[in-house]
């Protein structure tokens, strides 16, 4: 692997963003990628914002030549401001790359936030942002721009979220940053499944990390379904139906068959990511996918969870698949989101 030669850091000087930095800087300096820092900062926002607060100026100041002067005044001092508050952003990923060695490329750019980095990073082979901006606030589980950023972009996107235990680690820094000591990654048997898995395996020996294969199957869908079904099918429809032999095969048959696929995914991605590291734990959980692997990944320490962005049930029409969406928001470690057809 080891195959991104530019990567993006999306940095606001928020915690998450911090961290986004150290994730990006560590993968360049192995992979000996390009660090691009971009900064998006939206000076028509503030001037919007200015133009409605207008009218509550005091009259003095509503005649049609003061307010003329104000406005200029105020677009060259919200221009100039967040132009230099820019350039202070990026300067501290670029002492980061300067102290391991990286090239660094800085950027900053004026519009909507989520707009700008989307198109910035279709220049780029994997995106490095923070799960949360400065606008963070209790109870919330992923930023707006993050989760546009991730759904309308196809370079890889690595979603940077601090863990509990290092908060004591909150200082920015590359040199002994928390680099991950437990990786794990998302197994369904498809080939989105086994280009993370094949990242998930490269990262794991870049960092001498472990790695676990988790697969997750629902044996309680069908269990469901079928008492749904015996409250409106009609006798007749009963009886073509056979739903009694049905959930009796689903019992018998279909769910444990599902363990054994499993079991039989695993085996194969094991093999897939023999290159890297020589044991891969394999793990089978039964449940909704999203939240076992959500679960699981707390209470076992994960560091780093690394998923394709589709599924076996990849659809042309998706711009993300729903255990991936949902994974990003809710597991409480960074995210490695893989979408196997894109590289630079």
């Amino acid at each position: 692997m080891g195959e991104y030669r530019r990567i993006m850091v999306a940095a606001d000087n928020s915690p998450a963003s911090a961290l986004a930095a150290q994730w990006g800087v560590a993968l360049a300096r192995r992979c000996g990628a390009t660090v691009t820092a971009v900064h998006v900062y939206n000076a028509r926002q503030h001037e919007f914002a200015f133009r409605k607060m207008e009218v509550s100026l005091p009259p003095a100041h509503q005649d049609p030549a003061a307010l003329a002067e104000q406005r200029s005044a105020h677009q060259t001092l919200i221009q100039d401001s967040l132009g230099l508050i820019a350039h202070c952003y990026l300067g501290g990923v670029k002492r980061r790359c300067e102290e391991e060695g990286v090239p660094f490329e800085g950027k900053t750019i004026e519009g909507k936030h989520y707009l700008a980095l989307s198109e910035e990073a279709a220049n780029h082979g994997l995106i490095c942002l923070g799960a949360q901006g400065l606008g963070w606030v209790a109870g919330s589980l992923i930023g707006s721009v993050c989760e546009r950023v991730l759904r309308r972009c196809r370079a890889d996107v690595l979603i940077a979220r601090r863990n509990e235990r290092d908060e004591g680690n909150a200082k920015p820094q590359t040199a002994g940053w928390p680099a991950p000591k437990a990786i794990a990654v998302g197994v369904d048997g498809s080939e989105h499944s086994l280009a993370a898995v094949r990242h998930a395996a490269w990262m794991a020996e870049t960092f001498g990390a472990s790695l676990e294969g988790i697969y997750v199957f629902d044996p309680f869908f069908h269990s469901l379904a079928f008492n749904r079904m015996k409250g409106v099918l009609s006798a007749e429809a009963d009886c073509l139906f056979r739903t009694g032999d049905q959930e009796a095969l689903h019992d018998a048959v279909i769910n444990k068959g599902l363990r054994h696929v499993g079991e039989r995914h695993l085996q194969v991605a094991s093999e897939a990511a023999r290159p890297w590291v020589q044991e891969m734990v394999g793990t089978v959980l039964e449940g909704k996918p999203f939240v076992r692997i959500a679960s699981h990944a707390e209470s076992s320490g994960t560091d780093l969870l690394v998923v394709g962005r589709f599924g076996s049930h990849f659809s042309p029409a998706a711009d993300i698949g729903s255990t991936a969406e949902n994974l990003a928001r809710l597991v409480p470690c960074s995210v490695l989101v893989v979408n196997s057809q894109s590289r630079s």
